[in-house]
């Protein structure tokens, strides 16, 4: 690859949850026995470095060979519960994307439409919701019905989501719902352990569904709650859902630069070269359920670069 390149690819590897115990709401999610496993497999093949570090050796073309940063997305209590404690156990550095509204509310949109369809006694969803009925009259159907209403809802509005999941909620006869995000404590917790601590929007919206003023009070907003939390400059962005072109644009790369990140973050997999838009950088999501096929997913990506990394080389 260098002989190619002139240089090394850096590597952002992505989670959401961290897993007590195998799920099987949760099919691609790793539970801690398995992340334990992909973490130490990481420490003993690959140069894990703290995010900022990396970024200035991205800049400077200084990576090492099979240079990796790990990052979490939208600020889950099972990141701090069981993810931080192995990471701090074998010495490696992670970087956390927090949306802020889960600080407040406890829980995500997404996860509101996963434990109403989890939780309900109701065999059925109204066709009112998204315009077709649906059946939840089992778990294999009620797995089913969580990803078509995430897949439809999050193309929507943050407020035209909000009036559906309630719809949603009060017809599945579900008013009470359980933590599932960090609260200020643990976010503070993180951050004087040495984790470093990143911005993910307010709501969790998809920005290209969003108008741009609202954009810039879902990204303000988040920012400032969390600036305010750990009394530090939020340095880093990761766009939700994050895929470059569909999830958000030039236009949104502009305003995070605006609102004075150093960097931003796609789910656009592929390597970061020297030459990748520093508002875009690629990251990626492995096959992350059994060791085999993450370390080869891990080497398959790391050390490759993605035809969609191409679109992400001009420079602002």
């Amino acid at each position: 690859m260098k002989l190619f390149r002139r240089e090394y690819p850096l590597a952002i590897l992505y989670y959401h949850h961290i897993l007590k115990e195998p799920n099987i709401f949760y099919p691609s999610e790793v539970c801690q026995e398995e992340f334990e496993k992909q973490i130490a497999y990481l420490k003993n093949n690959f140069d894990i470095l703290p995010l900022q570090e990396a970024l200035a050796k991205l800049k400077s073309g200084s990576l090492k060979r099979s240079s990796l940063v790990i990052t979490f997305d939208d600020g889950y209590k099972d990141n701090y519960d069981y993810a931080a404690p192995i990471l701090e156990k074998l010495n490696v550095h992670a970087t956390f994307f927090i949306a802020t509204e889960g600080i407040e509310s406890e829980i995500l949109w997404n996860n509101v439409i996963e434990q109403s369809v989890i939780k309900t006694k109701k065999d059925k969803i109204s066709k009112e919701i998204i315009g077709e009925e649906i059946n939840i009259s089992n778990n294999d159907l009620k797995i089913s019905a969580i990803k078509t209403l995430t897949t439809i809802l999050k193309r929507m509005s943050n407020k035209e989501r909000k009036q559906k999941i309630a719809q949603l909620s009060s017809q599945l006869n579900i008013s009470t719902f359980d933590r599932v995000t960090m609260n200020v404590e643990e976010i503070i917790s993180l951050d004087r352990r040495g984790f470093e601590i990143g911005a993910h929007t307010h709501s969790h919206t998809i920005l290209s569904a969003e108008k741009i003023n609202d954009c810039r009070d879902e990204i303000k907003t988040s920012n400032t709650i969390l600036e305010n939390i750990i009394g530090k400059k939020i340095k880093y962005f990761a766009f939700p859902n994050g895929s470059f072109d569909i999830d958000f644009n030039s236009q949104h790369r502009a305003l995070i630069k605006e609102l004075g990140f150093e960097a931003a973050f796609s789910t656009n997999d592929g390597g970061c070269f020297n030459d990748s838009n520093l508002f875009s950088l690629s990251r990626f999501m492995t096959i992350k359920n059994t060791l085999p096929f993450f370390a080869l997913s891990i080497a398959t990506i790391a050390h490759e670069r993605s035809k969609k990394d191409e679109r992400n080389l001009v420079k602002l």
